[in-house]
């Protein structure tokens, strides 16, 4: 039985095969139960498909219109209203004041870096001309027993 309910319920859902109808119709024409279950579910279809009506154009507008207008009562609707784009403009404010914050930070740390730059760039100059103007490298030769000889390389 449990069987012919399924098939019966996959019938009326439309999603029976018309090749498997022959035999949900054989099973209908050998159990009274299924029948009258058969009966009982074709009724509800019949009577659900009358219920449908359709519904004017213009119910749809009148729905919206009057929500529009009990939000217009409500006492949260101008809190709602008038309190997110008071706080968006508060977060774009401060949003352009740390923009700036962070632009003159930057400006004040880029200046640092020139100096440090500037500075550095000097003392390499220094250590460069310290090193190619120093005396010309001494040849130190060993002689005798207490002889020593000096001897520039220019």
């Amino acid at each position: 039985m449990d069987e012919t309910i399924i098939i019966i319920q996959t019938y009326f859902d439309g999603e029976l095969e018309k090749s498997s109808e022959p035999h949900l119709f054989n099973l209908l024409a050998q159990d009274e139960e299924a029948r009258n279950y058969f009966r009982q579910l074709s009724e509800l279809k019949k009577s659900v498909n009358s219920a449908v009506e359709e519904f004017p154009y213009e119910l749809e507008e009148r729905i919206l219109s009057s929500l529009i207008t009990e939000n217009k009562n409500s006492v949260f609707s101008f809190f709602r209203t008038n309190l997110i784009p008071a706080f968006s403009l508060v977060v774009v404010i401060v949003l352009f004041v740390l923009v700036y914050i962070f632009s003159v930070e930057l400006r004040d740390y880029k200046s640092r870096v020139e100096i440090i730059t500037n500075v550095v760039k000097t003392q390499n100059e220094t250590i460069e001309l310290l090193i190619n103007s120093s005396l010309p490298p001494v040849e130190v030769q060993a002689g005798w027993e207490n002889e020593i000889i000096i001897k520039t390389n220019l």
